[in-house]
């Protein structure tokens, strides 16, 4: 395992470069009688680990340190492009409920305003009777105040 370990490890970072299978485990089997910590192994276990690195060569290429960290950049783009999209939700969420309690409060002003005004009109009217006068209808030159659609 040790061997198929350092040999894998050697494929990745580009020290075999046939490309013909038989002539790629030669390569290999001739580095790992090379390497001084596995040179003395049985010849049928540096072959074992040879194969076996040939076989993981093309993993080694596909998960190459490169190809991660480019995988790795763009997961670290998408992460921080949803952080900022999540920021931007919960602003306009804030906005929202700020304009909401908005609304409700001067909805609120509203309707005591309008009471009010109802309630002067009303002692008003009553003060014009007990002073003598009649309210005959609304003059021309006064308009009724609109208040908006619920």
């Amino acid at each position: 395992m040790e061997a198929y370990a350092a040999c894998h490890a050697a494929d990745r970072q580009g020290a075999f470069t046939l490309s013909e299978q038989f002539d790629a485990v030669k390569e290999r089997i001739a580095w790992l009688r090379r390497h001084p910590d596995l040179g003395n192994l049985e010849p049928d276990v540096l072959e074992a680990a040879a194969q076996m690195s040939l076989a993981s060569h093309e993993l080694a290429e596909t998960y190459s340190d490169d190809n991660i960290a480019r995988a790795e950049a763009f997961l670290r783009q998408r992460q921080e492009e949803i952080a900022a999209f999540e920021s931007r939700i919960q602003a306009a969420t804030a906005a929202m409920h700020r304009l909401r309690r908005w609304t409700e409060q001067v909805e609120v002003e509203e309707s005591v305003m309008r009471s009010q005004l109802d309630r002067l009109e009303e002692e008003f009217g009553d003060l014009l009777g007990e002073l003598g006068f009649r309210r005959t209808g609304t003059p021309d030159n006064l308009y009724p105040l609109r208040i908006a659609a619920e």
